[in-house]
């Protein structure tokens, strides 16, 4: 929407408001009709009130919720690693050759840690900041992400704006994570869209 309305600032804090609105109330409510057998029997007040504790205290939708506990735990015994994950993430373009004690993925680490058959698990970017810098991190990490995805928005090329269309469906995995598999592959996005900007460039 900024890319394609740069200049209707209002209408798309509208549109980001209505689906804010759509995830957080429309969802949950319809969710209550989704387990009722019985027509017009539905209290929708009550329903609504225990469909969104539910969501938002009880339910752990797929393997996030369980990959947030594992890291606890992990942090438990371990202690917080101040930093060494995020550093990998930063320097992921170094070979293992070179660094020979290069951290893995958080959510590599967390599945060899509770012996896991898998290996390729997620990590979610509160989880990251929590296993790097603890609570503090659980704040900091969010935060950045989001000044980083508004300054990514102000690009005014081609290749920015490109960019930033992929980047607003690629946020997802980069939420999901592991944050080094989503960084690394987000940098070899850009340095493609890179690429063939310059070779557009010295054909024209």
């Amino acid at each position: 929407m900024y890319v394609i309305f740069p200049e209707k600032k209002y209408k798309n804090i509208f549109f980001s408001s209505l689906t804010a609105i759509l995830i957080v109330f429309i969802l949950p409510i319809s969710d209550i009709f989704r387990y009722s057998t019985a027509a017009g029997q539905i209290n929708i007040a009550s329903s609504l009130t225990e469909s969104l504790k539910f969501n938002f205290t009880e339910k752990g939708d797929f393997n996030s919720y369980q990959m947030l506990l594992n890291t606890q735990g992990f942090i438990e015994i371990e202690g917080i690693q101040l930093g060494k994950q995020v550093s990998s993430t930063i320097f992921f373009m170094i070979p293992r050759a070179f660094w020979e004690n290069k951290p893995t993925s958080t959510g590599e680490i967390i599945a060899q840690y509770y012996s896991y058959p898998i290996n390729n698990l997620d990590s979610p970017l509160i989880a990251e900041g929590y296993i790097d810098f603890g609570v503090i991190g659980i704040i900091i990490y969010p935060v950045v992400f989001i000044v980083l995805l508004s300054r990514s928005s102000r690009f005014n090329t081609w290749e920015g704006s490109i960019f930033f269309i992929f980047l607003s469906f690629y946020q997802v995995f980069i939420l999901r994570g592991s944050l080094l598999v989503a960084v690394a592959t987000l940098a070899s996005v850009y340095l493609v869209i890179k690429i063939f900007s310059r070779l557009n460039g010295a054909k024209k």
